[in-house]
């Protein structure tokens, strides 16, 4: 495929290339050198730049899922990016490179949108990939870490802490934890030593956002006055793979209620429960996971007292929509839509983001107190 047959498409990625580690520039200058002597000697071959982004994933598999994003990540914010995985098969040296660009054409002239080092490191080698992170970076240039892996970044010791030490930003998505109460233990007792020095973000709270606004605009105490102070139950259903965010949920309007939890349990495999203190009394609050569906949360149900007792059902349907109906009510008396972004468009808004979320960190705190009445 020739340079116009490739300039068809909106974002070129050249395919990776290997590398000896310490020619990883030379090899990324000499792609730009190509690329600048097979384009039109009038046009400029430029760079746009704004940041490194380190991403640290499992294995292969997860590499190559997170490759396939880059493009539409770059796309929205260039940077030089270091792909670091843990290969399966044993590597010559313990540590392989490789090199690629990612460009689009413009106006007048090409722009590259990314320069992508990878790095795959052998199982017993993965402690030596801090420093080769270190030394690939472009300096006065903010770094974030993307932590792709499955597992909670803080349960993954000194290899995070490593990786985390060079950034400002931390990604990562609790979506699919094994262990949610554990995860979350680990991520809000990280982040309470952290003291604030890493901005940091959990893909799960964006996810959220559309719940967010429909319950603060359909509990407001103007539209019901009693469903915030005589709230005495709230039930909730989500999808496999998706209590850690709809825990969250939970922690941002336990926190936002000033509530205080005095007992919580497992119910079952399936199944988690608290009790909080709250100024009208106890508020019991259940979480049920569902059988099979997306990893999404499903319903929620919202019980209250008070001179004029009620209940408000929130539902995820599958238009993508939220909507609420009141008790007796036959027609959702309020809608909003839901779009469900996928990974590379939640990644690209979040890197645009260097402040930190007071509002998530308040949310995760509570999440901790939950979590450790579970495992009390």
């Amino acid at each position: 495929m020739n340079l116009d047959e490739l300039l068809s498409k909106k974002i070129v990625s050249l395919p990776p290339v290997p590398s000896p580690i310490d020619r990883v520039d030379r090899e990324l200058d000499a792609m730009w050198e190509a690329l600048r002597l097979g384009w039109n000697d009038a046009e400029a071959v430029t760079r746009a730049c704004m940041s490194n982004l380190l991403i640290y994933c499992d294995n292969r598999t997860q590499a190559e899922n997170v490759r396939a994003d880059l493009p539409y990540v770059l796309q929205e914010h260039p940077a030089r990016v270091l792909l670091m995985w843990e290969e399966q098969e044993s590597l010559q040296d313990d540590i392989a490179a490789t090199v690629s660009i990612h460009f689009s054409r413009l106006n007048q002239g090409l722009q590259v949108l990314g320069e992508e080092v990878g790095v795959a490191c052998s199982a017993n080698a993965d402690q030596r990939l801090p420093s080769v992170a270190r030394a690939l970076l472009i300096g006065d240039l903010p770094t974030a870490l993307w932590w792709a892996s499955s597992r909670p970044p803080a349960s993954a010791g000194k290899l995070f802490d490593e990786l985390v030490r060079v950034a400002e930003q931390l990604i990562f998505d609790s979506l699919g934890w094994l262990n949610p109460p554990k995860g979350i233990l680990a991520m809000s007792q990280w982040m309470l030593a952290d003291r604030g020095q890493h901005v940091v973000y959990n893909l799960a709270w964006r996810r959220l956002k559309p719940w967010r606004k429909l319950l603060r605009e359909t509990l407001d105490p103007v539209v019901l006055p009693d469903a915030y102070t005589h709230a005495t139950r709230l039930e909730l259903q989500h999808g496999p793979h998706a209590l850690p965010m709809t825990w969250l949920l939970v922690g941002w309007l336990v926190d936002r209620l000033g509530w205080r939890p005095t007992e919580g349990k497992l119910l079952s495999k399936s199944a988690v429960m608290w009790r909080f203190n709250a100024p009208q009394g106890t508020v019991t609050v259940q979480i049920t996971r569902l059988p099979e569906g997306d990893p999404v949360l499903n319903r929620l149900d919202w019980h209250w007292q008070g001179q004029r007792p009620g209940q408000a059902t929130f539902t995820s349907s599958g238009d993508r929509k939220l909507d609420v109906r009141l008790h007796g009510e036959a027609e959702p008396s309020r809608a909003l839509l839901a779009p469900r972004n996928d990974r590379a468009t939640l990644i690209a808004e979040q890197l645009a983001h260097r402040d930190r979320d007071r509002l998530y960190e308040s949310a995760l705190a509570i999440s901790n107190a939950m979590a450790t009445a579970v495992l009390r």
